[in-house]
């Protein structure tokens, strides 16, 4: 019998193709975008005021959050927060009421009833076009609060919406060992749209926070709130209550870092985001190292080297894990010279079954990582943005692991979402 040795090669080399492939677990390619809903700019309830940034604070005009299909829309510039559905319907719209109108469906369903009155009065029959529109202005709800600059938000499994504002300018707080105002506070409002009280450092009603930098919750409804000074990151941890239960400061001159104490490496911290479902925190910090010139040894500042994700345990105080990062290589033209670099993606999220998201801008959008914590499987992912929708963008990445997204352009803002859940397990 003759053997055919070439065809034996071949397909030894297809199956340690595949072999590899399988073990590096990684694949590239677009997710597939699905627009829910735009918004236009405006003062009306429905519409967002986003470009109103006349204020000395640096956190974004406008956060996103998703849950459960619906979405929140803190748009500080119009001091005000919508509640949407998934195809873009108001459910609850949260208000300043000396910025902004009564919403126009209060008014309507006013009008009707005074119409169904008169009706009723004179022994007249209903309308029942009208009784359709006062069903669905009842579906929805007006909720007077006096915002300042209401930001970050998130939702617990409960429905309980927490709100980072800001106070008036009388309460300010000044920590004086820290040198900073403390400003900023959490709101608290329970499933039924109404507020029932703040949270400060020390619980309900306690001192303002140092400058927020993220806000989450947790499986048992707990809230987490992240702020940073200018020595440290300090996380607040409460219970379903808004009892303090443990308060954590990561010091920026004690971080933990893979360098022998005799190597020149500047340490940041890019983001602390607390595990769904354990007493746990994930750190992510960048190293940047001492860059040199080749020919007479002069610094030339930082370069970027590489990024870690630790595992923080709440119970111990210890780092239990580490996890090395990716970074993105990009490239650009120096004098007509391709050159690679590389770029930091930053931590966008983590979810509740324990993928890492990592992101950074591209020049056709985003470029996105998912690592599993666990097994370390990775995908790489591209979301295609036109241009035009860059002028303003706001991310969330959701616990089943949905990206949403605002896509502000020039004359509207964009809602749209991917399924990554689908491709991380836990789409239902």
């Amino acid at each position: 019998m003759k053997i055919n040795f070439k065809k034996i090669i071949f397909n030894i080399i297809c199956l340690i193709s595949v072999f590899f492939a399988g073990c590096t677990n990684e694949t590239s390619a677009d997710l597939e975008r699905e627009e829910k809903f735009t918004l236009a700019y405006g003062s009306f309830e429905d519409e967002l005021n986003l470009f109103n940034l006349n204020s000395s604070y640096t956190r974004p005009d406008t956060q996103i959050f998703m849950k459960d299909g619906l979405f929140y829309i803190a748009n500080s510039g119009g001091q005000k927060i919508l509640k949407l559905s998934s195809f873009g319907d108001l459910l609850t719209f949260f208000y300043n009421p000396e910025t902004n109108t009564p919403p126009l469906f209060l008014e309507n369903e006013a009008k009707n009833e005074e119409k169904e009155e008169e009706k009723t009065e004179k022994g007249g029959e209903t309308n029942s076009d009208t009784e359709q529109v006062s069903i669905a202005a009842a579906t929805r709800l007006a909720v007077k609060y006096p915002f300042n600059r209401p930001g970050l938000l998130s939702v617990t499994n409960s429905k309980q919406l927490f709100v980072a504002d800001s106070v008036d300018d009388e309460k300010i707080e000044y920590d004086h060992e820290e040198n900073l105002a403390l400003r900023e506070i959490i709101l608290r409002f329970d499933e039924e749209g109404n507020f029932t009280d703040y949270i400060g450092q020390e619980g309900a009603g306690g001192t303002p926070f140092p400058s927020i930098e993220g806000i989450y919750t947790n499986a048992n409804n707990e809230l987490i709130v992240v702020c940073r000074t200018q020595t440290s990151l300090k996380i607040y941890w409460y219970d379903v209550t808004g009892a303090l239960l443990y308060k954590i400061p990561i010091f920026f001159d004690a971080l933990p870092g893979p360098y022998s104490e005799s190597e020149n490496i500047f340490s940041s911290v890019d983001k602390i985001i607390p595990d769904f479902n354990e007493l746990r925190l994930y750190v992510k910090i960048d190293y940047y190292g001492e860059e040199k010139d080749s020919a007479t040894q002069a610094s030339l500042g930082v370069k970027y080297d590489k990024s870690c994700l630790y595992f923080l345990n709440l119970k111990t105080g210890k780092y239990e894990r580490k996890v090395d990062l990716n970074f993105y290589e990009d490239t650009e033209s120096d004098n007509g010279e391709i050159r690679k670099f590389k770029k930091v993606y930053e931590l966008a999220g983590v979810t509740e079954n324990g993928w890492c998201y990592l992101s950074t801008p591209t020049e056709s959008g985003y470029a996105f990582e998912l690592i599993d914590l666990k097994s370390q499987k990775r995908y790489k992912k591209n979301l295609m943005i036109e241009n035009s929708e860059m002028m303003y963008n706001a991310f969330h990445i959701s616990s089943k692991g949905i990206i949403s997204a605002l896509l502000a352009s020039e004359d509207k803002a964009v809602i749209a979402w991917w399924r990554a859940d689908k491709i991380i397990g836990s789409a239902n």
